[in-house]
């Protein structure tokens, strides 16, 4: 969590957020009031701080993806070239593919579309 000039309660507020807590939780585990939390998610450092938490958090969750990413292939690979498999599981699984392909596609063209977008903007 990069320290955007943030107290120590209020890093431990973001990391219970990050968990899942609500409020009154953070607040516990923050040792402060629950309006004190409130009163932080008002403030810009604290929000920036907490976004920037979060970003690590999902760019950390996405390395753990990709790393598994081959092994998830394999199993569908593995379920659909399964002569004994039910046609019901490799249709399950033809359609992940699929559909996660369809998505990345997607993604892709977005991504494109968008960068066209800001260099059109910066010309």
């Amino acid at each position: 969590m990069a320290n955007c000039g943030i107290s120590t309660k209020q890093k431990i507020a973001i990391r219970s957020l990050l968990s899942g807590a609500n409020y009154s939780e953070a607040a516990r585990a923050a040792r402060v009031h629950e309006n004190t939390v409130g009163m932080w998610m008002k403030d810009s450092n604290f929000i920036a701080a907490l976004k920037s938490a979060e970003s690590e958090s999902m760019q950390a969750i996405s390395r753990t993806l990709v790393s598994i990413a081959d092994n998830a292939s394999q199993v569908l690979r593995d379920v659909m070239d399964n002569p004994k498999a039910r046609d019901s599981s490799k249709i399950r699984a033809a359609d992940v593919v699929l559909g996660r392909l369809l998505e990345i596609r997607s993604m892709a063209e977005l991504e494109e579309r968008i960068k066209k977008l800001e260099d059109s903007q910066n010309d």
